[in-house]
């Protein structure tokens, strides 16, 4: 297993990755590269770099019509902010090396939210091991990986509306 859902043989480029600390996730999956920059192309496509997300329009008439006439078909975009960067990182880590450590500043900023109660019920789960310094996956902790880094994401928005993929 090679992080949540992904799988391969011991000589797989990302099993290889993996177990030299050189795996990377951006939201297309796992990768045993870190790029500088994403570049999405073709309609609906996100960009991604080290601060800022940017997505194409999503319907291919507007797509086609943008592009027919050599206007941007960027649609929206957003820039991170230092606290949304430490964020990332995090959330990388974990899902990558199943482990992230955070800085004092960081609990200093409230960055990470070390009482949630939902940190505190995967402890008691048995599905991390969380310090004050940081956060392990134990176990079946990668089954969870998404509601964990859920629950260390302070913008992370909880919804009843399905959106896309759900988690269980």
């Amino acid at each position: 297993a090679v992080g949540m859902d992904h799988y391969g043989l011991d000589t797989d480029e990302l099993v290889i990755a993996q177990s030299s600390g050189k795996l990377h996730r951006n939201f297309m999956g796992y990768t045993d590269k870190k790029p500088n920059a994403l570049i999405g192309l073709g309609c609906s496509a996100i960009s991604e770099t080290k601060d800022m997300y940017v997505q194409n329009e999503k319907h291919v008439e507007d797509y086609e019509s943008s592009i027919l006439t050599s206007k941007s078909a960027i649609i929206k975009g957003h820039s991170l902010n230092q606290e949304e960067q430490s964020m990332k990182k995090h959330i990388t880590e974990l899902f990558c090396h199943g482990q992230t450590f955070w800085t004092d500043e960081e609990l200093i900023s409230s960055v990470i939210n070390l009482t949630n109660p939902e940190l505190i019920e995967f402890q008691k789960e048995d599905l991390i091991y969380l310090t004050k310094n940081g956060i392990r996956l134990k176990g079946d902790g990668m089954f969870f990986i998404r509601n964990i880094c859920a629950a260390i994401d302070s913008k992370f928005e909880r919804s009843t509306k399905k959106v896309f993929s759900q988690s269980i």
